[in-house]
């Protein structure tokens, strides 16, 4: 488990508010609940560097399925424990 903890964490990046503003009007577009523009918009900016982006949320809802689908990001359920 540690070892996973380790591989997790040493891949972070920190992405500042102007990487991911750019992406702010789109994103805002791609939920429902305004309260979760900023991790679409994050999952927009992670999209330069990756092929498919998840997002882990409570509630998928939330989020237009289409319009993540369209743009390589997959909205995903978290189990409540």
């Amino acid at each position: 488990m540690r070892v996973l903890l380790e591989l997790v964490i040493s891949s972070i990046e920190i992405a500042g508010l102007e990487a991911f503003r750019k992406y702010v009007d789109e994103a805002q577009r791609m939920v429902l609940d305004l309260g979760d523009v900023d991790f679409a918009a994050l999952a927009l900016k992670l999209r330069e560097n990756y092929h498919r982006v998840i997002i882990l949320t409570w509630n998928k809802k939330d989020y237009d399925q289409k319009r993540l689908g369209r743009n390589e990001i997959v909205g995903s359920r978290l189990q409540k424990l």
